[in-house]
């Protein structure tokens, strides 16, 4: 057997070890031998809690803003979706994309989706897009992807970067351009003269004659 304890010890303090036994083949008077080592692993132990309360911490902090991240390596051809890339894109915990799977999550820029990952691999030129895409749920959303190429002996090896929810900033300043725009309807149609400038350096910023 292979076993990982954890013991207090009388000064209260904790341990971790790794307990290993396997028979021997010969046998002694008794019968079948035994033989067994004992590890501490405490340091490595404490490696992996922290670790995973890092990872926790991010992915809390990524639901939150709502932003994750992404990987494709090119030597494996292999997608990888951090968890709340995979939240925004309303899939599984265990879901597993492919490169044509993820891309298919964009059917209104799917051809720019793609030029731009062909630029990134062959050219080394990364981007930044702000595009539509519906969620595996259905819903209409905006996201901002940034990819960065990473090459090694001249060749791309490795896309990454992150991805991001921005439905409610795209919805937002779509109403703040609506309402300007209304704004500036009304006073082209007054039978009077308006102007806006700025109150510290008293520049005009609008005129509607």
């Amino acid at each position: 057997y292979e076993i990982e304890l954890r013991l207090t010890l009388p000064s209260g303090s904790e341990k971790w070890i790794s307990a290993i036994c396997k028979p021997l083949p010969e046998k002694g008077p008794a019968g079948h031998c035994l033989l067994g080592t004992i590890q501490d692993i405490t340091a490595r132990k404490q490696t992996e809690e922290a670790l995973r309360r890092n990872t926790e911490l991010l992915d809390e902090t990524g639901d939150m803003a709502r932003v994750g991240g992404w990987e494709l390596d090119l030597e494996t051809n292999t997608v990888f979706w951090t968890h709340t890339t995979r939240v925004i894109h309303e899939v599984p915990e265990d879901y597993m994309p492919t490169l044509e799977t993820a891309i298919a999550f964009f059917p209104d820029a799917k051809e720019e989706l793609t030029e731009a990952i062909e630029r990134a691999r062959e050219e080394g030129i990364p981007y930044d897009l702000e595009v539509p895409f519906v969620t595996a749920k259905g819903h209409k959303l905006w996201a901002r992807t940034i990819g960065r190429p990473e090459f090694r002996d001249g060749k791309c090896v490795r896309l990454h970067g992150t991805f991001q929810d921005i439905t409610e900033q795209k919805q937002a300043r779509e109403t703040l351009h609506e309402e300007r725009q209304q704004l500036l309807s009304i006073f082209n149609s007054v039978d009077a003269v308006i102007y806006i400038s700025d109150p510290t350096t008293h520049e005009m910023l609008y005129a509607n004659r």
